[in-house]
């Protein structure tokens, strides 16, 4: 079943009833498909599952506000939308922990890059466009640094907060 409605002339949203199993890949393919036929300029934000439907309004309410921060992805997802949020809102404090890191810009875009590609160090380093063994070193490199293991998920979930706040 399929609620829907439009906030403005240009701005809609549609509430399932049950989650659907499209993956982020095969819409980003339909809404380009469509902005091209059409020619439009589609944005979708993925909210979460909702089962209690007295939370619904204060949710509905968060889930806009993050999607109002992130208007240049054409495909938003809730999860991805939230740790940049909530670094934003703690930024002070973020700071405070960022300032005894070894946190240049190439430590940034490594850590980024491998928060991005779930650790998998082979991805990280073709996105960086290093070799693996590079990675490795600046890795070590960092741990040696900072005392943090970035093939650590909690140690690098950590580090890329503390890139946001930067």
């Amino acid at each position: 079943m399929l609620h829907q409605a439009f906030t403005t002339s240009n701005t809609g949203y549609l509430i399932l009833a049950e989650p659907q199993t499209d993956t982020k890949n095969d819409l980003t393919s339909l809404l380009a498909l469509i902005d091209n036929d059409f020619y439009t300029n589609t944005h979708l934000f993925i909210g979460s599952i909702h089962t209690d439907s007295h939370d619904l309004p204060a949710a509905f309410t968060l889930e806009q506000q993050l999607f109002t921060r992130n208007q240049q992805d054409t495909i938003v997802t809730l999860s991805a939308s939230l740790l940049p949020f909530l670094a934003k809102q703690h930024r002070p404090e973020l700071e405070v922990l960022c300032r005894n890191l070894c946190l240049d810009t190439d430590t940034q875009q490594l850590i980024s890059a491998l928060y991005h590609t779930q650790g998998n160090v082979r991805q990280a380093a073709s996105q960086l466009f290093i070799h693996r063994n590079t990675l490795l070193y600046r890795i070590e490199k960092f741990e040696r640094c900072s005392g943090l293991n970035l093939k650590n998920m909690d140690d690098l979930v950590y580090c890329y907060l503390l890139t946001l706040a930067n």
